[in-house]
């Protein structure tokens, strides 16, 4: 019996060991997925709502829209609607958007947010 105890306690150590590995590795993935879908959808909004966006595909900012109501947390989704109703009325800004994006990118990331400036737009015209 005292031969048992060391085979189950080792047993349960790789079963252990196993179980929190995929766990550490599954974490790892969906966290570089959020970054990578974050870091998508920042550009496509950022790239469309700035002036002079002229060779901009439509499609690319209604996929964003819609990627962030698929899976933007609770803020970016609401922002998303509130954009979307005061475009449907001729106004929208996603000023507001744009730097909860950017927050929660840094967040992510763990690069500080304390005193960063507003987004500005800037574009490059011919």
């Amino acid at each position: 019996m005292k031969e048992l105890i060391p085979f189950i306690t080792g047993i349960f150590g790789i079963f252990l060991g196993s179980y929190l590995t995929k766990k550490r590795d599954f974490n790892k993935t969906k966290k570089e997925l959020r970054i990578e879908y974050l870091v998508e959808v920042y550009r496509k909004i950022a790239k469309g709502s700035m002036p002079f966006a002229k060779n901009y595909k439509k499609g690319d900012f209604e996929d964003a829209i819609s990627d962030i109501q698929l899976f933007g947390n609770p803020s970016q989704v609401r922002l998303a609607h509130s954009f979307c109703e005061k475009a449907a009325q001729g106004d929208g800004d996603l000023q507001d958007l744009l730097e909860n994006l950017r927050s929660e990118l840094r967040n992510e990331l763990k690069i500080s947010n304390k005193n960063i400036p507003k987004i500005r737009p800037f574009r490059i015209t011919d």
